[in-house]
């Protein structure tokens, strides 16, 4: 099964549709939309009376009514084909070697719940991508759980350890950015680079193509430990990251010792 849809047959080479404007719209006319879209929806429709998941697809479609639908229909159409995603042993071995995990009880100052992405652990010459984009995915599903169709979450991206050469996973990113631009419409918060420099600079400039205005404009190069704790509090930080939290991701505390197949 492809992740990106039956028209999707490579993730290499695919740019993502464009999902909106950097501005927020005006309240009116987004009720006005929601109105109209969920008048046109059958009642049988999965989002026929989700109000904040009608909310966050006229967003990332201008308002267009029209275009909000075919997005929607497309989306349900991949939830169907991809979820739940089951904890296989290749999927539950991805994600215990803590590339990317939820931070516990962390929060931003936002509110929002904290995502660690860490990029020194990436190694394309190794991964299967596949089983990649589909433990991202279970993880993205568990962090959006109990946050409701209007819940977002950040990510904190630690390029700690971080080389060009071994680590940098172009065809993931750009997976990632499609699959969260056509799924996961208004769910993301913000994303912290910690820390950036040049050559991050760089790399922006050549994967943040495949990123519409609105994440990209979420997208902020952090440099030092103090500006990192002007949008994720100290307590929720680990001392890596110049914070005062005592957590360290392990996977047999958060994931449990057996290999299993999840129902």
């Amino acid at each position: 099964r492809r992740l990106l849809g039956a028209k999707r047959s490579r993730l290499v080479g695919l740019v993502p549709r464009r999902s909106g404007a950097t501005g927020e719209p005006e309240e009116g006319a987004l009720s006005r939309a929601v109105a109209e879209l969920q008048d046109r929806l059958p009642p049988d429709h999965p989002f026929s009376s989700n109000v904040g998941a009608i909310r966050r697809f006229l967003v990332a479609r201008k308002l267009d009514v029209d275009a909000a639908i075919v997005m929607m229909d497309k989306h349900v159409a991949w939830r169907a084909e991809n979820l739940p995603v089951r904890l296989t042993p290749d999927i539950l071995a991805e994600l215990r070697k803590g590339k990317f995990y939820i931070l516990p009880g962390a929060k931003d100052f936002n509110g929002y719940p904290v995502v660690v992405v860490r990029s020194g652990l990436f190694d394309p010459k190794t991964r299967d991508l596949d089983t990649c984009i589909k433990a991202f995915i279970y993880l993205l599903e568990q962090s959006l759980a109990e946050l409701g169709e209007t819940g977002k979450f950040s990510i904190m991206y630690d390029r700690d350890g971080f080389s060009v050469r071994k680590n940098f996973d172009f065809d993931l990113l750009k997976a990632w950015a499609a699959i969260a631009s056509d799924n996961y419409p208004e769910r993301l918060a913000s994303v912290a680079l910690y820390p950036s420099g040049s050559v991050l600079a760089g790399l922006w400039s050549v994967v943040s193509v495949f990123f519409d205005p609105r994440t990209r404009a979420k997208i902020k190069m952090v440099q030092s430990e103090e500006e990192l704790a002007k949008l994720i509090p100290k307590e929720a930080l680990p001392p890596r990251y110049g914070g005062t939290s005592t957590y360290e991701f392990d996977p047999d505390m958060v994931y449990g010792t057996a290999n299993f197949v999840a129902a």
